[in-house]
């Protein structure tokens, strides 16, 4: 009988949702070949291909979206036996911030699985925009919040690094003399990269949609209403990122995700470790 390893399962989950290999590494805090190592082990353990690969991006194959599933699956078990051993006796109220464009597919699916796993704990959420999520947490309305890193404020926890990209629909060829974005209203990172972008090498661009969020963004895209700067993690089926660099769209820098905690605990660790698995 063959049995399957959690461990690369967990590699071949992580550049199912990062698209690549090297976002894949930076989210597991490996090196790339490590992670291109175990994937081709698990290939060769199941007998198929999971991932196309080409210069663009990495795709599922047929094989690799039937097994998507499974896999997801068995790492929520593993994760939920450990977690539930170690943080069954954790209990308390907690309100929590989050950012709305943090991996927007899968949020409802990772509060359910907090919830799950932290059962003695009541948990209030809100879901905005860095800004509206920071000013809500100095009104003293939410006590952990998951945020864009505000320059000079305090001492937050690395939750995420987070790459920039040009978003499109799968079918965006060449850009037109005028570039068509869908932004979220202003201040926004997202907004400012690419407006910012844009301006600085010169091409000409108009706001073709404001949206409120992110769902709405990506949406929009994918009916080629226009692109967007997004972070890797809202990268979802149907969307592409552009290339960047001199042949290609002006380049952009990543942003890091962070926590900021009004008073640090056992449980708030445990809430935000949840969020980041």
């Amino acid at each position: 009988m063959r049995d399957l390893d959690i461990d690369l399962i967990r590699c071949f989950v992580a550049v199912s949702d990062a698209r690549s290999f090297t976002g894949a590494a930076k989210r597991l805090c490996r090196s790339q070949s490590a992670v291109s190592t175990r994937v081709q082990r698990l290939e060769r353990l199941l007998g198929t291909e999971l991932f196309s690969r080409n210069s663009r991006q990495v795709t599922l194959t047929a094989a690799g979206e039937q097994f998507l599933n499974y896999a997801m699956g068995l790492l929520r078990l593993n994760d939920e036996a450990f977690a539930m051993l170690g943080r069954s006796n954790l209990a308390g109220y907690l309100r929590l911030g989050i950012v709305e464009y943090l991996v927007p597919h899968r949020l409802p699916e990772s509060l359910a699985r907090v919830r799950r796993l932290l059962p003695k704990v009541e948990l209030s959420v809100k879901v905005g925009l860095s800004d509206a999520i920071l000013e809500a947490f100095d009104a003293g309305e939410l006590d952990v919040v998951v945020v864009k890193e505000q320059e000079g404020r305090g001492s937050p926890r690395l939750f995420r690094e987070e790459k920039l990209l040009w978003v499109a629909d799968q079918h965006y060829a060449h850009p037109p003399p005028v570039v068509h974005l869908c932004l979220l209203p202003a201040p926004c990172a997202f907004r400012t990269a690419a407006t910012s972008a844009l301006n600085v090498n010169a091409i000409q661009w108009r706001e073709a949609l404001t949206l409120s969020s992110v769902v709405g963004i990506q949406s929009c895209i994918k009916e080629g209403l226009g692109i967007s700067v997004l972070c890797e993690s809202a990268l979802k089926d149907g969307l592409i990122a552009l290339p960047q660099g001199p042949a290609g769209w002006p380049e952009l820098t990543g942003m890091r995700i962070v926590s900021y905690e009004r008073s640090p605990s056992a449980l708030s660790h445990a809430l935000i470790d949840l969020l980041k698995e």
